[in-house]
């Protein structure tokens, strides 16, 4: 039988045994004092897991800095959603430097607080990467059909950068993509070449 008090010292630990049930008012004995270490150990993990880390931080800020050359941003420091909101987060990281920015209009009255019409919340989804692949179990008649409506409701360019996997596909474009093919006869399954968590932008 494990002796736990060859692991534990009772008297060289400072720990709040009041905390812990006492019985006659002896210490506690080893298998309570255990499970007491054992809690505060998972509870401390688990507010280190709910608390994002300094470098996914940072990894963060960086991705949004990059996204700042050519995202549309605001700069409405008094919408009560800017702490969740993409614009407003990526326009915090900002070059300072330029003159003018590519900016939301804050005079437009459909902007701000909860209905706001540019809102993108700080949250990532399951994006779809690359239709390489996507046509493998159609028909030729569906897959021409289907190509050739999806061109022309993204344009050309956008669908070969989504076809290619240079544009990831976020949930409305993926649900806009099986409509399509559903009216063209074919329920899936709906093949992409991979899958990664991103931001909606």
């Amino acid at each position: 039988m494990l002796n736990f008090s060859s692991i534990f010292n009772f008297d060289i630990l400072n720990v709040n045994i009041h905390k812990i049930s006492i019985k006659d008012g002896q210490k506690p004995n080893n298998v309570e004092f255990v499970l007491y270490l054992c809690s505060k150990v998972i509870n401390k993990d688990m507010k280190k897991q709910n608390r994002p880390s300094s470098a996914v931080m940072d990894q963060e800020a960086d991705q949004f800095r990059k996204k700042a050359e050519h995202y549309l941003v605001c700069f409405n420091d008094q919408c009560e959603c800017r702490e969740r909101c993409l614009r407003w987060l990526v326009g915090c990281q900002t070059d300072p430097a330029p003159v003018a920015a590519m900016s939301v209009n804050l005079r437009h009255p459909g902007l701000g607080g909860d209905h706001c019409e540019l809102f993108r919340p700080k949250v990532r989804v399951m994006m779809k990467r690359g239709l390489l692949h996507f046509y493998d179990n159609m028909t030729g008649r569906q897959e021409h059909d289907i190509r050739h409506q999806l061109i022309s409701i993204y344009n050309r360019k956008v669908y070969y950068q989504m076809r290619n996997g240079r544009r990831l596909i976020n949930p409305a474009a993926q649900q806009h993509i099986a409509a399509v093919c559903q009216q063209h006869g074919y329920n899936g399954p709906f093949q992409y070449d991979g899958e990664e968590e991103d931001f909606d932008w």
